[in-house]
């Protein structure tokens, strides 16, 4: 009998119990899975701690902060520029038409009253607005005088002499005057100088439909305030018949005694601030910039500049203010009253005045902005993205763990199943330490096995003879019991057990465990299971 068969008879055993249970490749892939389950899901906990499945959001705003800092500081130092060089054209318009007035013995007070004179006066200031131009990235110049040429027309009371000139293409810096269109002012002005007409021509300001010119003129007329804390811009508006939106630095023309006569100034036209400030959205499609008005905790969305997305804003942003609801850790939403759309983004206010100016009160935002469902798409498809390579990653290390386990215990299960046929001796090595000394082990265990059957066949005789021998001298021997301990003796023949041999021969317990021990002497037995078997080989023999 081999060790083998012994494991086998053990096996069947087990299979005969109860079901068998998981083998070795399949207990190994799933120790496999479940350490990597718990890998997978310690990632996945310092992903969530460390924020990295928001890392979109971080992103998100730190692309808005860096946008808006950028362009909002452009935008405070162009429009400061315009602004100071808005007051430097002032000053020297002012200068210039006062002295050529008392050169022609015209009053300033009364200067209206000679409208004859009013072509050559603005004719001596185009240099000085053509050149103004071309220092300050504008898209336009304009001078307005408080009179008109002629004083007999239809609405003479709102028509206004001046100059008006717009560059078509402020973002080139070289060749100026070939982009010079006049939009107001004297024709002949702008065929003595080459400058192109636009179709939108007039020859005066309508001040009309222009509620800035007598705003800005009262302002300084009952104002004491320095010229340069006098200046204002307008919100975004086009003037009458012009397609074109525009903001205007306007600054007061003011004589030498303090008697307002006018207006100039330069103009940034929307186009210029779309081509200056567009924000860069190659990733995040529809990302604009808004230049407003800021009143009441509101951003005003009419009247204001924009920059980005064009057709986005242009079709769906409506006109109704927007409302902020600030968030510290993300990004601000922005509504409109009646726009399903959400705007999220950020916003700063830019101070477009001196502190003691009077327009101070006019406060200014710079917002960058997209919609909200663009922004939560966006982020969507990077979460998406990283949840899909984790789940790929999950996908190859179950595909990984199931190779690695079969791998594994190919030579294993190859040995395992080698000894269900052949002899352990003849298994050859798997070089695993563990499987190899199993193998040797139960080669050993087989020969010794065998040999202890080689043995046991050649003692059989042998013991036989014992056997034999000590039961004759147990029967011999029973012959010395006392009367006493013979009667113990006989009612162990009966299979009566120590208490009921002491119930009936009405003896105490201890009594016939001294017995047991004189009879165990005298029959040269170590116990009662030992005198059990004599009695049993007494039965078989007939000699009870």
């Amino acid at each position: 009998m081999s060790v083998f068969k012994t494991i086998s008879e053990y096996k069947n055993e087990l299979n005969k119990n109860g079901k068998p249970g998981l083998s070795m490749q399949l207990r190994l892939f799933v120790f496999l899975i479940l350490f990597l389950l718990a890998v997978m899901s310690g990632v996945l906990i310092i992903l969530l701690l460390t924020g990295a499945l928001k890392a979109g959001e971080g992103e998100a705003k730190t692309v808005f902060e860096s946008e808006l800092e950028h362009i909002s500081e452009d935008v405070y130092v162009h429009f400061g520029n315009i602004s100071v060089q808005g007051v430097a054209l002032s000053n020297s318009l002012s200068l210039s038409i006062e002295n050529k007035m008392n050169d022609l013995g015209i009053n300033i007070d009364n200067f209206r009253d000679y409208p004859q004179y009013l072509e050559e006066i603005l004719a001596e200031q185009l240099d000085k607005l053509t050149s103004s131009l071309e220092k300050t990235k504008s898209s336009g110049v304009f001078l307005m005088l408080d009179a008109t040429v002629n004083k007999n027309i239809e609405s003479s009371e709102y028509s206004r002499a001046g100059i008006y000139i717009r560059n078509t293409e402020p973002n080139i810096i070289n060749g100026l005057s070939s982009n010079l269109r006049f939009l107001y002012g004297p024709i002949s002005l702008a065929l003595e100088n080459n400058i192109y007409i636009l179709p939108q021509w007039k020859m005066e300001f309508n001040t009309k439909n222009a509620p800035f010119f007598n705003s800005a003129m009262n302002t300084a007329k009952n104002s004491n305030l320095a010229l340069s804390r006098l200046y204002y811009w307008t919100d975004s508006m086009s003037l009458k018949d012009d397609s074109a939106d525009t903001m205007l630095c306007i600054v007061p023309l003011i004589s030498k005694d303090k008697i307002v006569f006018g207006l100039c100034g330069f103009e940034v036209s929307s186009m210029l601030f779309k081509l200056s400030y567009s924000p860069n959205d190659s990733k995040y499609n529809y990302l604009f910039c808004m230049f407003s008005e800021f009143k009441n905790n509101e951003i005003k969305s009419n009247g204001s500049f924009f920059a980005g997305s064009y057709y986005y804003y242009h079709s769906d942003f409506g006109n109704e203010p927007l409302t902020i609801n600030t968030n510290q850790k993300f990004l601000n939403i922005y509504k409109q009253k009646n726009n399903k759309e959400n705007y999220i983004g950020l916003h700063k206010i830019i101070s477009l005045y001196p502190g003691d100016s009077a327009y101070k009160d006019d406060k200014r935002v710079l917002s960058i902005l997209m919609p909200e469902n663009n922004l939560n798409s966006i982020l969507s498809k990077q979460n998406n993205l990283l949840i899909y390579c984790f789940s790929l990653l999950l996908i190859i290390s179950i595909v990984a763990c199931s190779f690695i386990s079969k791998k594994y215990m190919k030579p294993v299960v190859r040995a395992l199943d080698l000894l269900k046929t052949v002899n352990p001796a003849e298994v050859p090595k798997t070089n695993i330490i563990e499987i190899d000394d199993l193998i040797e082990f139960l080669a050993e265990q087989d020969e010794i096995a065998n040999k202890i059957e080689e043995k046991k066949s050649l003692d059989f005789k042998n013991q036989e003879y014992i056997k034999s021998t000590l039961f004759i001298e147990f029967i011999k021997n029973i012959d010395t019991l006392s009367m006493a301990e013979k009667a113990v003796f006989n009612l162990y023949l009966k299979g009566h057990t120590a208490k009921e041999i002491a119930d009936i021969l009405c003896l105490s317990i201890n009594t016939i465990k001294t017995h047991n021990k004189r009879i165990y002497m005298k029959l040269n037995v170590s116990s009662r299971k030992e005198l059990m078997v004599y009695i049993k080989m007494m039965e078989e023999t007939n000699k009870i």
